[in-house]
């Protein structure tokens, strides 16, 4: 099971990156089966990088929950952190986070690579997986005011599609799924609200049972990025303001009123 120095550990850094955003104490769950992925290793191929994406080493356990924030915009932080348990030690591996904002949208998007960066597109625009996403960006299969905005703003797309994308945690080598036509971002309509969801690797210095997130530049990147430019700048900037100020713009034509 996930030790209660990972989860310490974890409830310590979120008060050290978060510190004033913080808006109460992170709830955590774990969950999962336990298995000692050591195991059946000979001690010498011990010290040997292993990828956790493969079918024998593949995380089995999971710490998941949220963080309350104080930004009336996006007030929870969801995460699931997979663990890779060797020896009794904890390694966090790449991370799901997701928040929700309040504003709909008409369908899901996802932002795969491409031309450098994560362009958005709707995720029926992929044809079930018929059309390849750059020819879908190119063809702007589906286009509507909202998908321009999102891909017009750099610095929204380089946010879609972060420079990191895979590390060593000690000798193991993790990586983000980045073959997935999804990205690694994705925005998601439920019951009137936008579900935001992206993937994200721990920070260098994590390690066994300690795994350290940049909590804070994550949910900057869900809400407090650079102001978009043109009609659209509003406070706050980022996905979730972008889709707010459409809306308070009066130009989301393909987005259903509340």
């Amino acid at each position: 099971m996930v030790s209660e120095k990972f989860l310490t550990n974890f409830q310590k850094h979120v008060h050290k990156n978060l510190k004033e955003l913080l808006a109460g104490t992170p709830v955590t769950y774990s969950g999962g089966v336990n298995v000692d992925h050591y195991k059946g290793i000979l001690r010498g191929l011990a010290s040997f990088v292993i990828p956790f994406f493969t079918n024998k080493y593949n995380p089995t356990e999971y710490v998941f929950g949220w963080i309350p924030i104080k930004d009336p915009a996006l007030p929870l932080l969801f995460f699931q952190i997979p663990v890779l348990n060797v020896k009794g030690s904890n390694y966090p591996s790449v991370a799901h986070f997701a928040a929700m904002a309040a504003t709909p949208i008409p369908e899901t998007i996802v932002a795969p690579r491409i031309r450098g960066s994560g362009r958005f597109i709707y995720l029926s625009a992929l044809g079930g997986g018929k059309t390849k996403p750059k020819a879908a960006y190119k063809a702007k299969i589906g286009w509507t005011p909202l998908l321009k905005a999102l891909n017009k703003d750099r610095r929204v797309r380089r946010a879609a599609w972060p420079r990191q994308r895979d590390t060593y945690i000690a000798s193991f080598y993790i990586r983000a799924n980045t073959k997935t036509p999804l990205g690694l971002t994705q925005l998601s309509p439920y019951n009137g609200f936008t579900i935001l969801m992206a993937q994200r690797l721990p920070l260098r210095e994590a390690a066994a049972d300690t795994p350290r997130f940049h909590y804070r530049h994550i949910h900057k990147e869900f809400d407090h990025c650079e102001l978009p430019s043109g009609p659209l700048r509003e406070e706050g900037g980022g996905w979730a303001a972008t889709c707010w100020g459409l809306e308070r713009a009066h130009d989301a034509a393909d987005i259903p009123a509340h």
